[in-house]
């Protein structure tokens, strides 16, 4: 058997639609319509090695200094016809990613965990306020 490499831009379309919730399977279909032949083993294996590589690297992402109003959301998803909820923190100012959780409900007892993670996560910062200066007045440094 002959093996061959896939070029970087399959891989990327692979990991895009990947991403936009296509099975290994419908990856497969779709790019038969473009006039490529990957077997769907060679699509799960690319899918499995690059999402582990993404997590390797999230994994070393240390969050800036984070602001003080953070946003809490939830998304309901179904999942083989189970409900499940996915739950994320977010900070506005650097759009940082704190915490994120998936529960199969939506109650208190969820979300004070994910609340303390982003707690732990976030790294306080001093805020300073810079003067405000206007165009017409200009500095001079002695």
């Amino acid at each position: 058997m002959e093996y061959r490499q896939v070029p970087h831009a399959h891989i990327a379309l692979i990991l895009m639609l990947f991403g936009q919730g296509l099975s290994a399977a419908n990856i497969q279909l779709s790019l038969g319509y473009v006039g490529t032949r990957i077997h769907v083993d060679t699509i799960t294996r690319i899918i499995q090695h690059y999402v582990k590589m993404t997590e390797q690297y999230t994994n070393t992402l240390k969050p800036p200094c984070t602001g003080d109003k953070w946003g809490c959301d939830e998304k309901q998803q179904n999942v083989r016809g189970v409900s499940s909820y996915i739950m994320a923190v977010m900070d506005y100012a650097t759009q940082f990613v704190l915490s994120w959780n998936i529960s199969p409900t939506k109650q208190n007892y969820d979300a004070v965990p994910l609340l303390q993670a982003a707690k732990n996560m976030a790294v306080s910062v001093v805020h300073y306020r810079w003067p405000i200066i206007s165009p017409s007045r200009r500095c001079s440094i002695r």
